[in-house]
């Protein structure tokens, strides 16, 4: 499974992508892609029609040295990464109106607000002072106030969670610049099947066998420099709609992501665990 056609995401890619992100370890031998900072602040939404469900990337991630990165909506149809080292002065700052968010409880919670399939959810979390905060909301998105069909008027939106994502979606940070990532993933499943010509994989960029190549069951992701996120973009738009690309040989279906400092931190806190 794993067929992409149209942007229809399958329920073969569902289970996919869960196998993918759920399971990715800290490092592969020496080579760990996630080096970074401990991140405190968090806000991520996930999109129900991406195409590797689960490989969602923050909207705002604040780290403890003072590392901020945020996703600028600049139009209905265009979305930047923008980052920017701050002062002791200006994160001590960020994080006072962080804390008057609050409350936080301590305890990790999902609230639903509609039975509805296919709507987003925003997922934040709070790592402060030893005390750590984590919740998500299904069927709030991205700066919306949670209108969404078949609303169940009886869930509240927590003070907290209204409060945070307000100031997370508005922050203007001033001295921010364009965000190039370290590395980004290319995550790739098996597309044997693809009915259309393929494109093949440079021979420059990691293959399956290299140290920047994790592999999971039949699929893997291969860590690429950020730098190289533009070339990436324009190699794969060359892509036919039902085609694959050519990987030491195979087919495969690839889609690709930025990848965040630390970023098992939060991924694992949302799906439970510590």
């Amino acid at each position: 499974m794993g067929m992409l056609v149209s942007g229809f995401v399958g329920k073969g890619l569902r289970l996919l992508a869960w196998i993918l992100l759920s399971s990715l370890p800290l490092a592969a031998g020496s080579f760990n892609p996630f080096e970074g900072p401990k991140p405190l602040i968090v806000m991520l939404v996930s999109d129900p029609w991406i195409w590797v469900v689960g490989s969602d990337t923050p909207k705002f991630v604040l780290y403890e040295d003072g590392q901020v990165i945020q996703l600028v909506k600049e139009s209905e149809r265009k979305a930047t990464y923008y980052w920017k080292q701050m002062s002791q002065q200006e994160l001590s700052q960020f994080l006072g109106k962080v804390k008057a968010c609050g409350p936080f409880p301590k305890k990790a919670d999902r609230i639903v607000l509609t039975e509805a399939t296919d709507m987003p959810e925003t997922s934040l979390f709070v790592d402060l002072e030893g005390a750590r905060y984590v919740r998500s909301v299904y069927g709030l998105s991205w700066g919306g106030g949670g209108d969404v069909p078949g609303r169940n008027r009886a869930v509240k939106i927590p003070k907290e969670v209204g409060a945070l994502a307000s100031l997370l979606t508005q922050a203007k940070i001033p001295g921010m610049q364009i965000w190039v990532p370290r590395y980004v993933e290319a995550m790739i499943w098996p597309y044997e099947y693809a009915p259309e010509a393929s494109i093949y994989w440079p021979k420059e960029w990691p293959g399956l066998s290299s140290e920047k190549a994790i592999k999971r069951q039949s699929s893997y992701s291969i860590f690429l420099p950020g730098a190289e996120l533009q070339r990436i973009s324009a190699f794969l738009g060359n892509r036919k709609e039902k085609g694959a690309v050519v990987i030491d040989g195979r087919k495969w279906a690839v889609s690709v992501r930025n990848v965040f400092p630390c970023e098992p931190v939060w991924r694992s806190a949302f799906n439970g665990g510590e």
